[in-house]
């Protein structure tokens, strides 16, 4: 029988005689992350780099759930159905328009109502309603997105990369170009949801002023960078 992989060895890997973590990405998410997300831990020591790479693989577990939220979720999820009936809906016409656009507002109210719950008063009749605010916000991005409305910033990317006619080693820029963006809209003082519209003149003056500021990167890495998403941002001006 084969042998079952050491739990304690998850997502670790010895590379150069030192270990590191290294965790492989979903497919559709491989535009975005590339296919692996490694570091090394800087140790020989299997009992260190336990230690060390737990952080880690929280981190990297995190990216890829952030990658999978901006990119409009796991397959059944709302977001990647509202894609899809967004896409349905372009062209529609007559009946079958109508026919998509009531299963918009079908859907929004599914997702809205998910988590209600009655809620007992002082009376024997008095009652009311409350809702999961959570579950609320969800339907209204569920609506905005399969009308038009908002746009995941990552929602193209997979087919922009598939447009491009660059050299392969070229193209892993992409992803790590997009991550900067994503994490920094991810992780200021105020999140900014991650989606084309929320990406006004100010806030795209705050990133690069961050980039050029706070990130540890080399000058020639943030310029290639900030070259790679502003061709994306003009590739997506022309479908949206």
């Amino acid at each position: 029988m084969p042998r079952k992989p050491d739990p304690d060895k998850e997502y670790l890997a010895v590379y150069r005689g030192n270990w590191r973590v290294s965790i492989h990405v979903p497919k559709p998410l491989q535009g975005q992350l590339g296919t692996r997300l490694v570091k090394g831990l800087d140790t020989t020591s299997i009992v260190l780099a336990r230690v060390r790479s737990k952080p880690i693989i929280a981190e990297f577990q995190k990216r890829i759930a952030d990658a999978w939220d901006a990119q409009g979720g796991k397959k059944n999820s709302h977001i990647a159905e509202a894609l899809e009936l967004r896409r349905e809906l372009q062209g529609a016409t007559g009946s079958y328009r109508t026919l998509i656009e009531e299963q918009i507002d079908a859907g929004a109210r599914l997702l809205h109502d998910r988590g209600r719950r009655e809620v007992d008063g002082d009376g024997p009749d008095d009652w009311h309603e409350v809702f999961d605010p959570v579950a609320v916000q969800q339907s209204r991005e569920y609506r905005r997105v399969a009308s038009g409305q908002l746009t995941p910033i990552v929602a193209l990317h997979p087919e922009y990369m598939q447009s491009l006619k660059i050299m392969d080693r070229s193209k892993l820029d992409e992803p790590r170009a997009l991550n900067l963006l994503l994490d920094w809209m991810r992780t200021r003082k105020e999140p900014i949801p991650p989606h084309v519209e929320r990406l006004g003149r100010e806030e795209v003056q705050s990133f690069v002023d961050w980039l050029q500021e706070s990130s540890d990167l080399s000058w020639a890495s943030k310029v290639k960078y900030l070259g790679r998403l502003k061709v994306y941002w003009k590739w997506l001006a022309k479908r949206n």
